[in-house]
């Protein structure tokens, strides 16, 4: 029996398990890159306006300053949703007059607020916790 010249079934059965590993390999590590991209990018589309959204918040502490605060909003697609407790409400330092020997003591004055902020973009969410001061505008000698 001659044999022919070319390849027999076998081998090409074992090329082609081969090609299609290696096909399917590239395949998922495609996908899996893209699905990183996409995470990647939300969480940058996520934090880009954090700093925005903080000095709105900031300002609306500001703005009136109470026991406890909230709010929410939109900037650039990104969903936010904040509250503010006080931590603490103080006075400012005592003031002392030296020509009279007289200590003159203010009413609390300044809150410093624990704010909880939660963003949302498409399906990525994250939550913050910074702390904010914020102070009453006309002090009350006691």
């Amino acid at each position: 029996m001659k044999r022919s010249p070319g390849f027999t079934l076998i081998e090409v059965l074992i090329a082609s398990v081969i090609m299609l590993t290696v096909l399917s390999l590239a395949a998922n590590l495609f996908a899996q890159a893209r699905l990183s991209s996409q995470k990647a990018q939300d969480s940058i589309m996520l934090q880009s306006p954090l700093v925005l959204i903080m000095d709105t918040i900031r300002h609306q502490i500001r703005q009136d300053p109470q026991e406890s605060l909230s709010g929410d909003g939109v900037i650039d697609e990104v969903q936010f949703k904040w509250t503010a407790q006080t931590d603490l409400f103080l006075p400012p330092p005592d003031n002392l007059i030296p020509e009279s020997n007289q200590i003159i003591s203010f009413a609390p004055r300044y809150r410093l607020y624990q704010v909880q902020l939660e963003l949302k973009y498409k399906t990525s969410s994250r939550a913050y916790q910074f702390k904010e001061v914020a102070w009453l505008q006309k002090v009350q000698a006691q």
